[in-house]
This record gives C-alpha cells, structure tokens and sequence, in this order.
C-alpha cells in the first residue's frame, strides 16, 4: 500500500467515535479495521509503539479503499502535540470531530477508567478537583484522568481550524448523532466523498460497566500489553485487548443522584461552552444539566 491515510478521526474521548469507527469501517469503500482503533499513531513516540507495526497491520488490510480511516479518541485532547505531526503526514486529510456534553463526557469517562481499573478512586466528586488534573505530568495519565480538561473543547476546535482549512473538517455534536445515526453517517460519507447512501449495522461500543475481577483488570490495564506486546503480532494483539475487557466487565446503572455533580460541571464548562456556539455557531443549548 502506498496510499496514505486519507481520513482520521480525532475525538472527543468518550463521544461515539468508537462506535462511528465501527460503522464506517463496513462500508465497502473505506479501510478501517476495527482493531487499529485507538492506536496512537501519530503520537507514537509518546506512547512508545511502533509505527511500523501499524503500517505493515494496515497494508494487509488495504483491498484499494477509497478512505483509510484512522481513529484516535485523543489527538483533539493533545493538540499541541498531533496537529503538526498530522498536517505533515498529510496537508491534505479529512478530519472527523465528535463533541459531546463535557458534562456527561466526564462523567462516562470517569466510569470508563473505573470499568478497566486504571481509576483507583470510588467517589465521583473527586473529579472537580482540577488542581490535581493540572499536575498529571505522565502522559497516559493525562490522555486517561484529566476529566475536567478534556471537555475544555473551545482551544482544542479552534487549533485544528486554524491549522486545516474549514472544508478538511467535520464536526458533529454527538446528542445530535444518537437522535439520527442514518442521517449523520450520510453526511460522513459525503464528507468523504464515497457512497452516501449505504446502510450499516449500527452497533454500540465502550457502554458503562464494572469490573468483575480486579487481578484480571489490572492485567488488561499494565500487565497484558507489557508480556505480550513481542510474542503477539499487533492485530491479535489488539483483537485479544478489545474482547477481553468485555469478557471481564458487567453493565453497570448508575444508581446515585448527580445532579449536583452535573450543576457543578456546567458552571466549570458555562464558558467554554458560550465560546464554542459563539465561535462556530452552534447550539448547544442540549448541553444544560
């Protein structure tokens, strides 16, 4: 395969884009193997992969797609760090945005990192504490702890569109995509410019749950990759991390009344949330608690 990466989904964590990923991947024009997903590529050094890995699990996956799709929920997050290594890859790419309420976002994302037991805390109301986000230096950490930061979309936006043009992005508001998934994964495909008019199995990914056994958690979390990662090529690799915490968890209700918590949430986020419907024109009005 010489083609390059021509579409990547870039976040919000926590938004649908693994379920988005799912969808497009079946589409007969776009490549995009479901076990590639969430594969920092471009930020590969940080994360201490390997490119080359991805490429070559790639190129057994090309059949002369129109797209290839790339998926990393946290590019948008560190923005700092993956817009430039993306623009030089390619000046060119399509860029996908999924924003969700950063209110519910955090709190998704906390139960998430509770459900692999890489989140030690039990009390939810400790993630307004953004003191503590602030000094996260390690950057796994940060692309799996910084509750708060994470949903602080206004700079992270406005960085991709001062660096691509405006018609290389798509930005969906995820509430929006979950009223009408047919519709919006139409307007994907235009974006893209390949057949609008397909029909796929929409599935749900990455739901709230808990842990049944920690030991075996905490294997999916530190250990696992780490005794693996040389013996095991990359997509069993990956396939073996994607069913195995389902294999592992239970669906989990929430049963706790946050509505204080989300109060809270949204007077942190009131702001940042003005500054995106201001800027780009949008209503996010869905967003209040």
């Amino acid at each position: 395969m010489n083609k390059k990466i021509n579409a990547v989904i870039i976040g919000a964590q926590k938004a649908g884009t693994t379920a988005v990923h799912n969808w497009l991947s079946q589409h007969p024009e776009i490549n995009a193997p479901n076990f590639l997903k969430d594969f920092p590529f471009f930020l590969d050094d940080y994360f201490n992969i390997s490119q080359k890995e991805f490429i070559e699990a790639l190129n057994k996956e090309y059949n002369n797609e129109k797209i290839i799709l790339h998926s990393y929920v946290n590019y948008l997050y560190f923005y700092n760090l993956s817009i430039e290594r993306i623009k030089n890859y390619n000046k060119d790419i399509k860029i996908l945005i999924f924003l969700r309420s950063p209110i519910e976002r955090a709190i998704s994302a906390f139960y998430q990192m509770r459900k692999v037991n890489y989140e030690k805390r039990q009390n939810i109301y400790e993630i307004l504490d953004i003191k503590k986000e602030k000094s996260i230096i390690n950057i796994k950490d940060q692309a799996n702890l910084t509750y708060l930061l994470h949903g602080n979309y206004f700079n992270q936006i406005k960085a991709f569109y001062s660096n691509f043009d405006e018609h290389q992005i798509k930005l969906i508001i995820f509430e929006d995509l979950v009223q009408n998934k047919q519709f919006y994964f139409n307007e994907i495909c235009k974006f893209l410019c390949v057949e609008a008019n397909y029909e796929p199995l929409f599935t749900t990914e990455n739901s709230k749950g808990l842990i049944k056994n920690k030991f075996f958690a905490s294997l999916y979390t530190y250990s696992m990759p780490w005794i693996i990662r040389k013996i095991i090529p990359l997509k069993l690799r990956l396939s073996i991390r994607k069913n195995y915490l389902d294999f592992f968890s239970q669906k989990f209700f929430e049963t706790n009344d946050l509505s204080d918590l989300r109060k809270k949430l949204h007077l942190y986020y009131e702001s940042d949330i003005k500054k995106l419907e201001n800027k780009f024109g949008l209503d996010l009005s869905i967003w209040s608690p």
